[in-house]
């Protein structure tokens, strides 16, 4: 789904256009949100908030723990997708909100659970997914925003972060209340952003104006093997644990072109231009690990899980060894060319616990109702030199699930909701600074589709 917000983005772009002056130039940050836990996939998983690590037993444990793949009876196929996602900004205490709503998959997931009659083996279990974990598009951005009486700013923007992991799964039975599984997906992440950015200043006596614009679209991909367990504690509970180690980085790249130039009413003219059609692009996947606990009774089940994400230490997110043109026209005299290093975009992660609760009743055999709430806090481990917005979310979910003999589905909603602390922007400027906040307000609508064979 797309959004348009106009002041909030426009505010939080505004530290990045101070930074970016032609003399020093920099790349500016994506007013993107990296939670890992934002988007929940799954036909009943999406439903209880994700706490599915005991209990999964169907298609989707490719993704929630592979153990849960020896439950599977007869071979199955699942489909969900968040149908629709409507997300409203709040920034500075002033809220103003524009959106543009249409249908579309932010995240999904596919699943095929190799079971009977196409494997006769009683112990193992095979599958293949296709999950989309992270999908986070800003939409057609455009605001003019006067700073002060003297300073103006304007900006276009269209931002999108996603994560799309394809892979296979095996799931075995060693005993009768045990069950172990592995899995190995390859992560591609992918970053687009196009920025257009204005910043204008007059005054009695002078008059300047700073102008960039930047484009990248980066793509990395990593291999990310999981190990996950499943252990019946009696009939009535049951414990399940999966762990996956940091993303084994196998390629990553990035095209960037970046154009800033700066004038003024002394006829000093100042450009600065940048293409790399090869630059670096390297977005790191943490160690995660997350355990389940569940109580199964007599028309439903309850799940209480805890997931970890570990940090991953400063790197560059974005580097290009290229060197930048830069053109410097003084009033009355003549142009000198020279070239200019560009600088990097960091990156860090900090460590991230977040815990979900979710569970369901049996209304009738068929027809299943399921809630679930979550916490689901951001990765950025400095607000101040990141990329990425620090906004710590909580959410809730709530639906129905149908499941017949040979079809099923499932239809919910989901909403979370969170803000970040205050950031200062056009510090180091004649400009007073101006103190941005970022609120997020997420509403979800998922669906999902099943089909046994």
């Amino acid at each position: 789904m797309r959004v348009a917000v106009s002041l909030g983005i426009a505010c939080l772009l505004l530290p990045a256009v101070v930074r970016a002056q032609p003399e020093n130039p920099s790349i500016p940050g994506p007013p993107m949100l990296p939670n890992y836990d934002r988007i929940p996939v799954g036909q009943r998983e999406a439903l209880e908030a994700g706490a599915y690590i005991a209990r999964t037993n169907d298609a989707n444990a490719n993704w929630y723990n592979p153990a849960g793949l020896a439950l599977v009876e007869r071979t199955a196929a699942n489909l969900s997708a968040s149908a629709y996602e409507g997300t409203s900004l709040e920034v500075a205490g002033q809220r103003r909100e524009t959106s543009n709503l249409r249908l579309s998959p932010l995240g999904s997931f596919f699943g095929l659970a190799i079971g009977e009659p196409i494997t006769s083996s009683d112990r193992m279990r095979y599958g293949v997914y296709i999950a989309q974990p992270l999908a986070w598009q800003s939409g057609a951005l455009d605001e003019e925003l006067p700073v002060n009486p003297q300073t103006r700013f304007t900006g276009s923007s269209e931002a999108f972060l996603s994560r799309i992991e394809p892979g296979i799964a095996i799931g075995m039975r060693m005993g009768e209340a045990l069950r172990l599984g592995g899995s190995v997906g390859v992560s591609v992440t992918t970053m687009d952003l196009t920025q257009d950015l204005g910043l204008r200043s007059t005054s009695t006596d002078s008059a300047s104006t700073l102008r960039r614009t930047l484009t990248v679209a980066g793509t990395t991909w990593h291999l990310v093997p999981r190990l996950g367990v499943q252990w019946d504690l009696g009939e009535r509970w049951r414990l399940g644990a999966v762990a996956a180690s940091p993303g084994l980085q196998m390629m990553g790249s990035t095209r960037v072109t970046y154009s800033a130039a700066s004038y003024g009413s002394d006829d000093r003219y100042i450009d600065v231009s940048l293409r790399d059609e090869e630059a670096d692009f390297e977005y790191r996947l943490p160690f995660t690990a997350g355990v389940g606990i569940a109580h199964l009774f007599a028309r439903g089940a309850i799940e209480a899980t805890v997931r970890y994400y570990g940090a991953v230490d400063d790197h560059d997110m974005i580097s290009t060894e290229v060197l930048a043109t830069r053109v410097d026209a003084p009033g009355g005299g003549p142009p000198t060319v020279t070239s200019v290093a560009v600088d990097e975009i960091p990156n860090a992660w900090r460590e991230v616990t977040n815990i979900a609760v979710g569970g369901n009743y049996a209304w009738t055999d068929a027809l299943r109702l399921h809630l679930g709430i979550t916490s689901d806090s951001s990765p950025v481990a400095d607000p101040q030199r990141s990329a990425f917005r620090k906004v710590n979310l909580v959410g809730g979910t709530a639906g129905a699930s149908y499941q017949g003999t040979t079809f099923g589905g499932s239809l919910g909603f989901g909403y979370s909701t969170g803000q970040s602390d205050p950031i200062a922007s056009l510090a180091g400027t004649a400009a007073p600074p101006v103190e941005t906040r970022l609120k997020v307000s997420t509403f979800r609508v998922m669906y999902s589709f099943t089909a046994r064979f």
